[in-house]
């Protein structure tokens, strides 16, 4: 079941650029996902932003190859992808993942860049990202301020935050700079208790339902 949250309760602040600093609350995410699951690459995007916390321009980047078995036509345990300053970062692919994974290549065949413009084939820019995710949240009637990529990434910070996991590695795994960084991502009092996201696992209990873990994680540099 998804945690019943109000703007005001996860605390809905206003940036300097218009946009609202703050996760999205989980019945708006559970709208969007719906109309992202009609599309096989909206879908496999739309995963691979929630589950990673990647930013935008990571997506990008994303080869197929990062993430898909050519030989075995499937989905690799584990994806690598280049995030900010070339670093390289890597992340589970849980079956729910790995499923919208196969049915986005099995509909769309890319071949060097996992996720492109759907009429030219074109490498995304972060700009179509960032378009993309805004028509998501238009058509599922949530279309505003509050809803932008980064958004995306609070709301895996949050997750993560809920289901346990020290804040410390949740810094590592979103490819923080530090953990100051990652606590003025989340106001922790205005967190609700064990937060899930069902289409993140294919498990019924909804204790294992949350986001994954950062068990066996590299070790933090120093």
């Amino acid at each position: 079941a998804f945690a019943a949250l109000t703007n005001k309760e996860i605390g809905y602040k206003k940036c300097p650029r218009g946009r609202t600093r703050a996760s999205l609350p989980l019945d708006e995410v559970k709208a969007i996902m719906a109309v992202a699951e009609r599309d096989p690459r909206d879908h496999a995007m739309f995963c691979f932003y929630m589950h990673t916390g990647c930013r935008s321009r990571a997506g990008t980047l994303l080869e197929v190859r990062d993430v898909w078995d050519e030989d075995c036509e499937q989905a690799r345990p584990r994806g690598r992808v280049v995030e900010k300053r070339g670093k390289v970062r890597t992340f589970d692919i849980d079956p729910k993942m790995a499923a919208a994974f196969s049915a986005h290549v099995k509909a769309s065949r890319p071949t060097v860049r996992m996720f492109t413009t759907k009429e030219r084939r074109e490498q995304l820019t972060t700009d179509n990202v960032a378009h993309w995710v805004e028509a998501l949240a238009r058509a599922a009637g949530g279309a505003g301020d509050h809803v932008h990529m980064h958004a995306l990434r609070r709301t895996c910070v949050t997750l993560l935050l809920n289901d346990g996991n020290k804040i410390e590695d949740i810094s590592r795994t979103i490819d923080h700079e530090s953990v100051a960084m990652t606590q003025y991502y989340v106001d922790r009092s205005t967190v609700s208790d064990k937060m899930s996201i069902p289409w993140l696992r294919g498990h019924e209990d909804a204790r294992q339902m949350a986001m994954p873990t950062t068990d066996n994680l590299p070790p933090a540099a120093g």
